[in-house]
């Protein structure tokens, strides 16, 4: 067992303590986290209209994880995360509410290697994003699912992966109840041979509002000389809003999915312990 321990001080009555510890026996490992944070703060709004108190926070923090090798193919693994924070806000000059925020994610894999060529993993997380104000009555929560299997192939200078993920989200907050799902397919392709290195990728996902959207990148670097690699990339990305962001009570539902196209060179140079770039 490894245990640790840290502390930290500051002004404005701030604190940090943490402590933990990792290991393992056989076939299992471990390692369990705890995080304490707190500050008296200060006075964050300064207008007439709000409290001239010390706005200030406490944060309570736990992670874990809890590994076991059934043998050299196969692994599986557990994690978890969770979070509180409490935290002053000024509602009025004389009171203050309490914003509460709470999030807890689990993870729960298997990562397996079938062949010398050939590796998968399987994974399910789930995590709820918890928040409230006290006194004043206002709540919402956001809860989120993700299954994954992802794949792997390697042959020599190729790589090949696939992978197959849905996501659900739900979201309650007061007397709003929405939920949504996406289903997505991803593959890539990575080669290096020599000088040359290309990548590329595609992923297509299909979102229950939204519809289906396609998107892809392709990169290559070439080794033009020693310690020189010049790269180029182009890539587009698109970005669902959450169904906060849509639905609850300071939300727009008119909000369509955000579109990027990304083009990139680069230049880089290393030598030891040396390196610089540059990237337009």
């Amino acid at each position: 067992p490894k245990p640790y321990v840290g502390f930290g001080v500051g002004n404005r009555g701030t604190y940090t303590a943490e402590a933990g510890i990792s290991g393992g026996e056989g076939a299992w490992d471990y390692s369990i986290g705890l995080n304490r944070a707190q500050s008296d703060g200060f006075n964050a709004r300064t207008t007439a209209t709000a409290n001239p108190d010390k706005d200030g926070y406490r944060n309570n923090a736990v992670n874990a994880r809890l590994g076991y090798q059934l043998n050299q193919q196969h692994r599986l693994e557990a994690t978890m995360m969770a979070s509180d924070m409490n935290s002053g806000y000024d509602v009025s000059p004389k009171e203050d509410d309490r914003s509460i925020n709470k999030m807890y994610a689990l993870g729960l894999n298997w990562q397996a290697k079938w062949t010398d060529h050939y590796s998968s993993k399987v994974q399910f997380t789930q995590s709820r994003d918890y928040y409230e104000t006290r006194p004043s009555p206002y709540q919402t929560d956001t809860r989120l699912h993700n299954y994954l299997f992802q794949n792997e192939w390697r042959y020599g200078i190729h790589t090949m992966t696939a992978a197959l993920e849905r996501r659900e989200d739900s979201l309650v907050n007061g007397t709003i109840d929405r939920d949504r799902s996406q289903n997505a397919l991803a593959l890539g392709y990575g080669m290096h041979s020599g000088a040359h290195t290309v990548q590329l990728n595609l992923r297509r996902d299909d979102d229950s509002e939204f519809g289906g959207k396609t998107t892809g990148s392709a990169a290559y670097g070439y080794e033009f000389a020693p310690n020189w690699r010049a790269t180029a990339t182009v890539g587009t990305a698109f970005r669902a809003p959450t169904l906060y962001q849509r639905f609850s009570e300071y939300g727009d539902a008119s909000l369509a999915p955000e579109k990027s196209k990304n083009t990139e060179l680069g230049l880089r140079w290393a030598s030891g312990a040396s390196h610089a770039s540059v990237v337009a």
